[in-house]
């Protein structure tokens, strides 16, 4: 099982180009991906939204446990503010699960990306001391996924 989820959505634009929405594009690379993976026969399905509808990270990630996904990948379409280094940047970024960042721009980007439960009004907080039980299950879960996700980068 290989779930599909189109970044954003809905309430939640992400970033915006000249003349396009950041959730309107990797929507649009979400259902070509799908289609290719679905032609190969070798996989099953699931897309997190196939519409233009907010979808929270917890909700996202509630479906792909659900599924027990083998896979999970997030399509994002990132920019870069700067024109001159714009027309040269190329290529893909893969991002994996880490209980930290790995420097300032990439802890900027993923706060910015976490951001958009908050928007929604949604409390994304996670388990703290009132739970412990419950933390360290949170802390397990993350370690996991941060392996497989590794696993995934490296092959």
């Amino acid at each position: 099982m290989v779930v599909i989820d189109p970044g954003h959505g809905g309430i939640d634009s992400g970033t915006q180009g000249a003349f396009v929405l950041e959730k309107d594009i990797v929507l649009q690379v979400a259902l070509q991906v799908r289609r290719l993976l679905l032609a190969a026969g070798k996989v099953e399905v699931h897309m997190t939204r196939t519409t233009d509808v907010f979808v929270s990270l917890d909700e996202r990630l509630r479906q792909s446990q659900e599924l027990e996904a083998s896979l999970f990948i997030s399509i994002h379409a990132d920019s870069v503010g700067a024109i001159g280094l714009a027309q040269s940047v190329r290529g893909a970024t893969i991002y994996t699960l880490s209980e930290r960042a790995s420097d300032d721009a990439a802890r900027a980007l993923a706060d910015k990306e976490n951001a958009a439960d908050s928007l929604a009004g949604l409390d994304t907080a996670a388990p703290g001391d009132k739970d412990q039980v419950l933390g360290i299950l949170f802390d397990l879960v993350r370690r996991d996924t941060s392996n497989l996700s590794a696993v995934f980068q490296s092959g």
